[in-house]
């Protein structure tokens, strides 16, 4: 359990934003930013952080509207859930959203995890384990 905070800059403006620590590790090659497809980002999604223990959970950020992004909290059980007639299904992931951010229609976003030390001290996530 480590904190955790989202860096957001919209027209020259940073924001950060504290998040609730996450249990679970940090894998490269469960991140997108890693090239990987094991937790893949849906149509509306833009960035996902992916934490993996005994299920896998972070935080992403989708594209509601044009001009509206929308951070999430999402956490997805291992194994399977009930469906209506009783048979195993794959679960659905559980999301709260967290905060939203209007930007201007167009805008890109660009995703980069970056780990800092107990002082401070920035270094880019390594993809290398992979």
């Amino acid at each position: 359990m480590r904190p955790l905070a989202l860096e957001i800059t919209i027209n020259g403006a940073k924001q950060t934003v504290k998040l609730e620590p996450q249990l679970g590790a940090l894998y490269p090659y469960n991140q997108i930013e890693c090239n990987t497809d094991a937790y893949p980002l849906s149509k509306t999604e833009v960035a996902k952080i992916t934490f993996y223990e005994g299920g896998a959970g972070g935080y992403l950020v989708r594209r509601e509207l044009q001009d509206t992004l929308v951070v999430v909290d999402w956490s997805l059980t291992d194994g399977a859930c009930e469906g209506p007639g009783g048979e195993p299904v794959a679960c659905l992931p559980y999301e709260k959203i967290l905060t939203t951010y209007k930007v201007p229609v167009g805008a890109t976003v660009k995703q980069r995890i970056v780990e800092a030390d107990a002082k401070g001290a920035r270094e880019p996530f390594s993809c290398a384990e992979l």
